[in-house]
């Protein structure tokens, strides 16, 4: 090891005023001379966490804990892994980056690497060297610090969220954050179970479970890619991966940000186009119980109303234009049930209850079905699924309307 001293005192005695008056210029940093002369990148050189202003771009990593985040740091069939991709495109933009972990509860390692992505120094060398020192204190908080945490059980990515939005709370920096999620997307902490097909299938009443407990923080300006999210196991049909990246859209519009990236892996960093459409889940198919003379299909009250309100949401769409086709294959009467979870004033649920079956009734008359076949009717509180209640999930499934279709 020498010292800036040293070498200058070498340049000197070999000749290389130069070189020596250029090593003035490096006071206060050190290095270690490899047997070709070139000097590698120590601590010193390598300062943290950098200095951020109103314009210093950021760019915050989520990583899953254990294991299962070298699906995103293995080279994708000769191409760069997810996690190179970031380092290299936040280096092309000068961001500061941040590495944080998604684990169990608040378990999850924090702030781990804290780096603003320039070179440093006073000639090409100490610059070269102090960018490839930050790129690997970046590296190694994921592939290391990362890698020998606990797996998670269960995933709780709402609350890695949370700790995201304090970390970045008081930072100078006015410009937009790019989060990375290289993380299985498939929360299983309570208060939602994203495995379980009910919940995942509703995604406004998971929406308003997560804000009755304070879950949803503040993420404006946020621009989210989330990578493998459906990476689970056991893995995901078609149709629950399309409900799964639906609930994180309307999440991040919910909070303020925009999910910009759905996908199994990175192309490209960061991404600058505007955020994913709805994921169509026209095709995912209402529950539909069939006899000899009837059909009865319920449908969620938190996917058709939003919460007290009798009014239809634009969302609902796809499940009415199941429950059509269920009815224009029919030529029976319609019964349209409204239930409510026990929550409130039995009267007022009677009343809710009763307005929502007719707006069903009404959205159906108006796309032709006759309003003589139609009979719509409160229930109230009765006849729950759940009678007594105690996670968001069994109260969402207590909300429901059923409706009746007689076949004859």
């Amino acid at each position: 090891m020498n010292t800036v001293n040293q070498l200058y005192r070498w340049a000197i005695q070999r000749g290389l005023l130069p070189f020596a008056l250029l090593l003035l210029g490096t006071t206060g940093l050190t290095g270690c001379v490899s047997a070709n002369g070139a000097t590698a990148p120590q601590a010193a050189t390598c300062p943290a966490p950098g200095t951020v202003t109103a314009a210093t771009p950021i760019v915050a990593i989520l990583g899953t804990t254990g294991p299962g985040i070298d699906y995103y740091t293995a080279n994708q069939g000769g191409t760069a892994s997810d996690l190179a991709t970031v380092i290299t495109g936040s280096e092309n933009i000068s961001a500061d980056v941040i590495v944080n972990g998604v684990g169990t509860n608040n378990t999850a390692p924090d702030l781990i690497a804290n780096k603003v992505l320039t070179a440093d120094g006073n000639n090409n060398l100490l610059r070269k060297n102090n960018l490839a020192c930050k790129d690997a204190a970046v590296t190694d908080a994921v592939n290391t610090t990362l890698a020998k945490a606990s797996a998670p059980q269960p995933l709780d990515v709402f609350d890695a969220l949370a700790t995201l939005q304090g970390n970045l709370t008081g930072l100078p920096s006015k410009a937009p954050v790019n989060v990375v999620l290289l993380t299985s997307l498939v929360n299983t902490a309570s208060p939602v179970n994203l495995s379980d097909p009910k919940v995942l299938a509703n995604p406004v009443a998971a929406l308003n479970a997560l804000a009755a407990q304070r879950l949803i923080p503040n993420c404006e300006g946020w621009r989210v890619a989330a990578v493998g999210g459906d990476h689970a196991s056991p893995s995901l049909s078609d149709a629950q991966s399309a409900q799964l990246r639906e609930f994180w859209r309307q999440y991040f519009n919910r909070c303020g940000g925009v999910l910009v990236e759905w996908s199994q892996h990175l192309t490209t960093f960061p991404v600058t186009t505007a955020g994913i459409p709805a994921a169509d889940i026209s095709q995912i198919p209402i529950p539909v119980v069939r006899t000899p003379k009837t059909i009865v299909a319920t449908l969620g009250g938190d996917v058709l109303f939003d919460n007290g309100s009798a009014e239809l949401r634009a969302a609902a769409g796809p499940e009415l234009a199941q429950l059509l086709q269920l009815i224009n294959g029919a030529r029976g009467r319609i019964v349209v049930t409204g239930y409510t979870d026990p929550t409130g004033n039995e009267a007022a649920n009677l009343i809710l209850s009763k307005n929502r079956a007719a707006s069903v009734a009404s959205w159906l008359i108006g796309n032709g079905v006759a309003a003589s076949r139609i009979q719509a009717k409160g229930a109230g509180s009765t006849d729950m699924v759940f009678p007594k209640p105690t996670t968001p999930a069994e109260h969402q499934a207590n909300r429901r309307v059923i409706v009746t279709i007689y076949t004859q």
